[in-house]
């Protein structure tokens, strides 16, 4: 809330939407310190990788993924996540599935969904580990890669998000038709875990130059799941990966 003055009287006056539409593009600087968090969402996503085909539990992995951001960044940060393995994938995650004593099998997909806020900026980053090897669900993550891809190449200003989410929910279909696509396509990040725009099928806002987006299509299905998950900045030219 601002004061607005005039020479009669001084009323308070709602800027929460125009400060909104501002923070949704981020400046050089912004999206460097996002990268120094997408890299550590892979310190998590290889702790995991290791420790998964060890044996530990989804719990473990759960509670590893933090203990190794944290001792890598130096102090407390905040996490959000599903490291949900085989059946439970099925249920895209939390709320309806949360990390527990299951051990993921040989063969079988886990979810990993890594969320950060570490002093102040976030990051977003899934990837799907399969341990051991499951070439049909390996095919299945590769053609997922590949509508990321094909997505991001489109995140150009001007672009109606809502348009990004229909292209995506085809491309997913088409890649896995025996597969559902049961949640948003993406998200903005920054300063919050999920920001605006949100790639949707009801959020009409178009692209601007220099949005941070997180994009994450995903199929479930066969009692397993598959997610891939991303962070990119809107150009003239597509989307640019924020590397990590």
């Amino acid at each position: 809330w601002l004061l607005r003055d005039d020479r009669s009287t001084s009323e308070p006056m709602d800027v929460s939407e125009e400060i909104g539409a501002i923070r949704m593009v981020k400046s050089v600087e912004e999206v460097e310190e996002i990268s120094r968090r997408v890299e550590l969402c892979w310190v998590a996503q290889r702790a995991i990788a290791q420790a998964a085909d060890a044996g530990s539990s989804e719990i473990e992995l759960f509670s590893l993924a933090r203990s190794s951001m944290e001792r890598n960044w130096g102090s407390p940060i905040e996490m959000t996540a599903d490291v949900i393995g085989g059946s439970g994938c099925a249920g895209i995650g939390a709320p309806v599935n949360v990390p527990g004593p299951r051990v993921v099998e040989l063969g079988e997909t886990l979810i990993a969904d890594i969320a950060i806020v570490a002093s102040g900026y976030c990051a977003d980053i899934t990837w799907t580990h399969i341990r051991g090897s499951n070439p049909e669900l390996e095919d299945l993550r590769d053609r997922l890669v590949d509508v990321r891809a094909t997505i991001v190449r489109g995140l150009v200003p001007g672009r109606p998000v809502s348009d990004v989410y229909r292209e995506m929910s085809d491309l997913v279909r088409a890649a896995a038709p025996d597969h559902t696509f049961a949640h948003h396509g993406g998200h903005g990040i920054g300063l919050a875990f999920y920001e605006a725009p949100f790639i949707t099928p009801w959020d009409d806002a178009e692209l601007r130059e220099g949005m941070a987006l997180a994009v994450e299509p995903g199929a479930y299905g066969r009692g397993q799941g598959v997610r891939v998950e991303n962070n990119y900045v809107v150009t003239s030219a597509g989307g640019m990966e924020i590397p990590g």
